[in-house]
């Protein structure tokens, strides 16, 4: 099954004030929502960089957390993609 990942996005309030809170959403073919991760990031640009690459791989969803993991410990591993 192939799958396409958008961003998501929400409205997060916490002691510091009001802020967007990134996240990925996974598709089947069917349209079907088959995954989502919200409040990954607030950084619009690296949250965008996750979705191309995900997309770009063909991510199959099983891999998704793993993906999401490894972005939130190495912020040099997505590389912005051209």
């Amino acid at each position: 099954m192939t799958y396409y990942y958008k961003l998501n996005v929400r409205k997060i309030s916490d002691c510091c004030g009001e802020r967007d809170g990134y996240g990925i959403d996974a598709y089947g073919e069917d349209g079907a929502i088959a995954a989502r991760i919200t409040d990954i990031t607030c950084d619009r640009m690296r949250a965008d960089t996750l979705v191309r690459t995900c997309n770009a791989a063909q991510l199959d969803v099983i891999h998704l957390d793993d993906v999401v993991y490894d972005f939130l410990c190495s912020p040099d591993t997505y590389p912005e993609i051209r």
